[in-house]
């Protein structure tokens, strides 16, 4: 059994019984000795939602999914040449944390760390001419130029750490709570880079793209959660 066929078993174990104690503890409002709370979340890996439990006073543990598709287009210059430039990307991300309050008298600071599972890491790069290319007497179609595709994906297990504040679990049923973190992309690096006309031959730049990006391993997570907790007066 490998570490991504592991870590999803778990989550998807998990989610179910977070969910059942979600139905019980919305018929029963007087139940607030592990409280739980389900949350709408927004940061830097995108919007998605989640569940807390809390443990204690000073451990809670929380899943959630996020995702974040974007696209741009950037205008660029190579040489005498205008090209048109497209960038598509997505990242998406499954979560399973565990925070610690190691402060009495803080409880809105937290201690996070726990794994992610990045089932979407990818960026399509694609760059095409804006326009034909004269050379002397020579002019070159636009067409015939041809066009440059890169592909970059990362994909795998990824360890976080980081810090949150606010408590999530308060006397009345709303909370909005934040973390700061980082997570480690663990997962292998995948470049593949495709080119027609005039630009080909770029295959071989591949292996160098790859070692450039190869040790940007370090993604910082900023995110703001809406919790709403069940069973709260």
């Amino acid at each position: 059994m490998n570490w991504k066929t592991c870590f999803l078993g778990c989550l998807m174990a998990l989610l179910p019984a977070l969910t059942g104690r979600a139905q019980e503890a919305a018929a029963d409002t007087t139940a607030t000795s592990h409280p739980l709370a389900v949350s709408l979340l927004l940061g830097t890996s995108g919007l998605g939602g989640g569940v807390r439990l809390g443990l204690n006073d000073r451990w809670q543990v929380h899943a959630g999914i996020t995702w974040m598709p974007f696209a741009f287009g950037v205008p660029a210059q190579l040489g005498d040449l205008k090209v048109e430039g497209r960038f598509d990307n997505a990242v998406g991300a499954v979560h399973l944390l565990a925070d610690y309050r190691p402060f009495r008298r803080k409880p809105g600071f937290r201690v996070s760390a726990g794994l992610a599972y990045f089932f979407a890491m990818r960026t399509t790069m694609d760059l095409r001419p804006g326009e034909g290319y004269d050379y002397g007497d020579l002019k070159i179609k636009r067409q015939d130029i041809g066009t440059l595709t890169a592909r970059i994906k990362r994909q795998g297990i990824a360890p976080y750490l980081g810090l949150g504040f606010l408590k999530a679990f308060r006397d009345n049923r709303f909370a909005v709570t934040f973390d700061l973190g980082t997570y480690y992309l663990a997962g292998p690096l995948d470049v593949h880079i495709e080119d027609t006309g005039y630009l080909s031959g770029n295959e071989k730049n591949e292996a160098v793209l790859k070692e450039n990006l190869n040790n940007y391993r370090w993604l910082p997570l900023l995110q703001v959660a809406f919790n709403y907790r069940f069973g709260a007066k």
